[in-house]
């Protein structure tokens, strides 16, 4: 066993994201000899851990918010833009401390590259750890809060990872 390790950050807004990223971590796990560390939601990972169970200690769980996503209105599809900016706001301010604890975790394992779905926290903990930084998604946050119009600041720094 080469014992690398592939990183990968499934963002913790709903179970889409992850269950793209099950099924790629299921087709790794079974055609190479790699490691995996997946970082998510506590949700999603609880969800992660069922279907992974036959992989064992080959799959190493982080329970963090790794993504806000999108805040919708009480029992509503319609997205709360006050709440949402708040919430976005405050995740934010905690990047800087979340992508310090994640690399002073990975920083001494031999990590192949980081996969993202598609979290600001795992790409900024690829570009910190200088290793191969893969996006899977069919959209970025960016965009979505582009279309929404939320704060240029919001925006920006989101563009800016």
């Amino acid at each position: 066993m080469n014992n690398k390790w592939l990183a990968f950050y499934a963002s913790s807004h709903g179970f889409g994201h992850m269950t793209r990223c099950l099924a790629i971590i299921e087709e790794l796990l079974e055609t190479t000899d790699h490691l995996i560390y997946l970082a998510s939601g506590t949700y999603q990972n609880s969800f992660a851990r069922v279907y992974l169970a036959r992989f064992g200690d080959r799959v190493t769980y982080r329970d963090i918010r790794t993504e806000v996503g999108l805040v919708n209105k009480d029992n509503s599809l319609q997205v709360d833009i006050p709440r949402l900016e708040h919430e976005l706001t405050d995740f934010m301010a905690g990047w800087d401390t979340a992508v310090a604890a994640e690399v002073a975790i990975l920083r001494d394992l031999p990590v192949a590259c980081v996969i993202s779905d598609i979290s600001v926290i795992g790409i900024q903990v690829g570009e910190q750890l200088g290793v191969r930084n893969i996006g899977i998604a069919n959209f970025t946050w960016c965009e979505q809060y582009e279309f929404l119009g939320l704060s240029e600041t919001i925006i920006d720094r989101f563009r800016k990872v």
